[in-house]
């Protein structure tokens, strides 16, 4: 009876540990101004993403195939092309356990993307969908691999 109640205590706390641990935001966005372009013009558009202190994301897939990388995507809008997506230059970080170092982003992450209106696009407001898919660790662990969606309104002039 007593190894029953341990049994049922341990995966109790496993649970809860790890539905705390799947709540945990790692990233968050700056809130995005609406951005204006002109038919046939094209502008860089700068995405501040901000990792929790004491946490890294892997970087992007230009570095180690093994892992898993951040990927920055948007949802398509006809008339406006999102393209020239620049991942920053990784730090190199030790993680306990791994012998060789791995390149992540932490901090303060900035990306900018080139958006293009056509020439033949109306003038009008438009919600452009994104995501920034990661995956967050600390010094010991990786966590579930995440996506954190957000929008970016576009303003045809």
């Amino acid at each position: 009876m007593l190894c029953l109640l341990r049994n049922s205590f341990f995966v109790f706390c496993f649970t809860a540990l790890s539905v705390i641990a799947q709540e945990t935001e790692f990233v968050s966005i700056e809130p995005l101004k609406e951005i204006a372009v002109k038919p046939g013009e094209k502008k860089t558009m700068q995405l501040y993403f901000k990792v929790r202190e004491g946490y890294h994301i892997q970087a992007d897939s230009r570095h180690v195939k093994e892992l898993i990388p951040t990927v920055l995507s948007f949802t398509d809008v006809e008339g406006i092309r999102i393209e020239n997506i620049k991942y920053p230059d990784p730090k190199m970080f030790y993680m306990e356990g791994v012998q060789d170092p791995l390149p992540v982003f932490g901090g303060e992450v900035l990306i900018p993307v080139s958006i293009e209106a056509s020439k033949a696009v109306s003038k009008n407001t438009y919600t452009i969908k994104g995501e920034l898919a990661y995956q967050a660790c600390d010094a010991k662990k990786c966590f579930f691999p995440r996506k954190l969606p957000f929008e970016v309104p576009v303003r045809i002039q």
